[in-house]
């Protein structure tokens, strides 16, 4: 199976954690849809619906993420010839962004007293009206 040969193909450069991240992943959200078909037949439409699912339970960063291991297998596939194309490649676009990340403000070595003071003086405050 193709998608088994990606990850061990990967397995030396990723931490054993990772490995059972990625798989977990691909068993439950992608192989129960496209698992069983041959890897020649995932059509964009085919793997739009799976991400749709996916999406359609709030995870659009994780859908996201999903399809770009997708579209890493599909490429791993292609110069044996075991795929023609990859067909998350043009995904993204019909697909839901996710919300942008924000950041905390950075706070400067120097500005660290001054920071864990205001931080006590609000725990405490916190605290007694509790």
């Amino acid at each position: 199976m193709l998608t088994r040969e990606w990850i061990e193909a990967r397995r030396p450069d990723w931490s054993p954690r990772y490995v059972r991240l990625i798989e977990g992943r691909l068993k439950s959200d992608i192989l129960p849809i496209i698992g069983d078909k041959p890897v020649r037949s995932s059509l964009p439409r085919t793997m739009l619906e799976a991400l749709r699912l996916i999406e359609a339970r709030g995870s659009y960063e994780m859908a996201h993420r999903i399809k770009n291991h997708c579209s890493e297998i599909f490429r791993f596939g292609i110069p044996d010839g075991r795929c023609e194309s990859d067909p998350c490649r043009d995904l993204s676009a019909a697909m839901i962004k996710p919300a942008p990340v924000r950041h905390r403000a950075k706070v400067e070595i120097k500005d660290f007293p001054e920071f864990f003071a205001r931080l006590n003086s609000s725990s405490r405050a916190a605290s007694r009206t509790s």
